[in-house]
């Protein structure tokens, strides 16, 4: 059983993790109708597919400091056991808790077998590319690399490549980085070389490589999650504009001449295999509106588009208020307040139901229900929450061994005249866990199980939040 809530938590969190991602999405849309100039900011694309990775991160929101409700804190008298009531099976229930089992593990193996697969690609993949960089001869000079390029490239330790392929320039790799250079780039003019070249080593500054394959790797590992997808092809594309824009910057009247060396290295250049895993200068699976972009971009006479600081700023106080959004959701997704609980025990026998009024307890209404167990039974947490009380001196001598446990929604639940624990104060439970044994401490006569829910500081009937047998 607790086996299947954790499964259960663990598919809400992979539909959340969907959901939020096409509202992102959505937000994305709106942000390219009414602002494109953000749109065209490749870390836009990279912030929002870093807030679709936020509802899977094991952060919740810490449970509070809950005050012990004072209804608690009153005598309460306990009733005898009603041992005579009828007693409860769970053949029905667990027929029902197996075949879904079988569809909640179906569904898991489904979702691992797909991260498997996409892990054997992505690992395919860099082979691939790393073959093609070993085939290559490393470039020890390069008469098109200029003085401040080449200064640059010795302090990066990178390694310079020269290809008999015929692709587009490229760079790859993570901890060592490797700039791939084709033999055709000999062919152009010594001023085109110099600017693809200083396309190139922008990607390395701006760490365009090891971006490149965490997200491909994302791609691949959630392939179940489209918007990923989408967030990462719209990162590279964006992410070529700003390269482009970075050295059109630097040298300002260049943009023809750079626009003549995106148009012959696209024509010079031909489709290869692992495309994904590098930026490539010229790549061909890129469509031909991007190309076309590209080109308009780099001759366009408006100013380049500068991402400052204020920018930045903007959108680390946007995404941090995301992310704290999406916390605070998934906080009260996993434990909604009209969640059905499990019954605290495996005997369904209640002997005493809520709200009951009899002379045994002098006129008093029964503030919870009693369920009859063996003694020494196992006592279950009903839900997930933060255990506050684990002891027999916080609360009235006559719940004897109780335990109370928040619940997180303003819920807490209480389990009393319990024989041992296996939990202490301040532990995090999931429901389904062992907290303890049936007993008989504190005023009882007989071995049962005592449990409350409480909502705020009142006490509510217990049945309304358990599963039925």
């Amino acid at each position: 059983m607790n086996n299947q809530i954790v499964l259960i938590e663990g598919l809400t969190l992979v539909v959340m993790f969907v959901a939020w991602s096409g509202l992102l999405y959505l937000f994305s849309l709106l942000v390219r109708r009414f602002m494109p100039k953000l749109s065209n900011w490749s870390r836009f694309w990279l912030a929002l597919c870093g807030l679709a990775l936020v509802p899977l991160l094991p952060i919740t929101l810490p449970q509070q400091s809950a005050i012990i409700p004072e209804v608690l804190k009153q005598a309460i008298v306990h009733s005898k056991a009603q041992w005579g009531a009828t007693t409860q099976t769970l053949a029905k229930q667990s027929l029902a808790f197996e075949a879904v089992n079988i569809g909640l593990w179906s569904i898991v193996a489904l979702i691992l077998l797909g991260c498997g697969y996409g892990l054997w690609r992505f690992t395919a993949e860099l082979r691939r590319v790393d073959r093609m960089v070993k085939q290559s001869d490393i470039q020890a000079n390069f008469d098109a690399i200029n003085p401040q390029q080449h200064a640059f490239i010795v302090d990066e330790n990178i390694a310079v490549r020269r290809s008999g392929l015929s692709v587009s320039p490229f760079v790859y790799g993570f901890f060592k980085l490797h700039l791939m250079l084709p033999d055709y780039v000999q062919q152009l003019p010594p001023q085109q070389q110099v600017l693809l070249i200083e396309h190139e080593l922008t990607h390395i500054k701006r760490m365009d490589p090891q971006v490149v394959i965490v997200l491909r790797l994302l791609v691949r590992l959630f392939w179940f999650n489209p918007f990923i997808r989408l967030f990462t092809q719209h990162f590279i594309d964006t992410m070529e504009l700003n390269c482009d824009a970075q050295v059109i910057a630097q040298s300002p009247s260049q943009k023809s001449t750079y626009a003549k060396t995106l148009i012959a290295s696209l024509k010079m250049s031909k489709s290869h295999g692992a495309v994904d895993l590098i930026p490539c200068f010229c790549a061909r699976h890129n469509s031909a509106n991007v190309f076309q972009l590209r080109i308009r971009s780099v001759m366009a006479d408006a100013k380049t588009a500068c991402y400052g600081p204020v920018f930045q700023m903007a959108l680390t106080l946007v995404c941090s208020l995301f992310a704290c959004f999406v916390v605070v959701a998934k906080s009260d997704l996993l434990q909604p307040a009209g969640q059905l609980g499990l019954f605290p025990v495996d005997s369904h026998r209640i002997t005493a139901r809520f709200d009951v009024v009899n002379d045994i307890r002098n006129r008093r209404p029964h503030r919870g229900i009693d369920i009859g167990a063996a003694l020494g039974a196992d006592v279950l947490a009903s839900f997930s929450g933060t255990v506050l009380i684990a002891d027999d001196i916080s609360l009235h001598q006559n719940y004897g061994k109780v335990i109370l446990i928040d619940n997180g929604s303003d819920r807490k639940t209480l389990y009393a005249h319990l024989d041992s624990f296996t939990v202490e104060a301040g532990q995090t439970v999931v429901a389904g866990q062992k907290l303890g044994q049936v007993g008989m401490t504190g005023r009882t006569t007989g071995p049962h199980l005592h449990f409350e829910v409480l909502a705020g500081d009142k006490h509510v009937d217990p049945e309304q939040y358990l599963t039925k047998p």
